[in-house]
């Protein structure tokens, strides 16, 4: 039986449940505190809060080679091979986005929206995305615990009209943020998105004991 590499982590009753299944499936090389696992470098820290990072995995990453006669061409279509390249740079950069660089997150989606009608520009721009990728290449991630009583989820979504580069039709978005009973608000127009603070919505709406917060644009909320 082949078993691939694997990600885990727990208390005291875990480490002894895994020494268990140990003496019966052998583990092949461990590693603990400080390791790379999936390009994703990770360090526990003494109070158990985790780093990660994927400095080594950014560096690694190639730019676009585009020939130079054709790089003062902006508006012309790019080649299959380009749009190959494109696709593969925009890929690797997406793994490092939705691990450890969400800062790169808006401009990926744009240039992932522009892949079927890609230019010399979009190539240019790629390889700018990954120049910043680098230029920050020791952001990282801290995850860290956070006790149960002070956990409060908020749902946020927006129109885009504000975002694209030609705007659409869309007028208006959405704030909803569910919690219980005994996190509701003081006052119908107030939502408590953290301790001792407040905000505004323009209208409350509530059912059972879960209350839920609209807005018709999140400049209102």
């Amino acid at each position: 039986m082949h078993v691939d590499d694997g990600l885990c982590g727990g208390d005291t009753y875990f480490l002894a449940q895994l020494k268990k299944l140990e003496t019966k499936f052998p583990f092949g090389s461990k590693k603990s505190q400080n390791f790379v696992f999936t390009g994703i470098e990770s360090t526990q820290n003494n109070d158990h809060s985790i780093t990660m990072s994927q400095e080594k995995y950014i560096t690694k990453i190639n730019p676009i080679h585009i020939q130079p006669q054709r790089k003062a061409q902006l508006d012309l279509p790019v080649t299959e091979r380009e749009r190959q390249d494109l696709r593969a740079l925009i890929g690797s950069l997406q793994y490092a986005s939705v691990n450890t660089r969400p800062d790169l997150s808006s401009r990926l989606s744009f240039l992932q929206s522009d892949i079927n009608k890609a230019t010399i520009e979009t190539l240019i721009q790629g390889n700018k995305v990954l120049h910043e990728a680098k230029r920050h290449k020791n952001t990282t991630i801290r995850i860290q615990s956070i006790p149960m009583e002070r956990i409060r989820v908020l749902a946020f979504s927006d129109a885009s009209f504000a975002s694209q580069k030609q705007p659409e039709s869309h007028d208006h978005g959405n704030t909803r943020r569910y919690c219980q009973k005994s996190c509701m608000p003081r006052k119908p127009n107030q939502l408590g998105l953290q301790e001792n603070t407040t905000g505004r919505n323009q209208y409350f709406v509530s059912r059972n004991n879960i209350s839920q917060y609209h807005s018709r644009s999140t400049f209102m909320a």
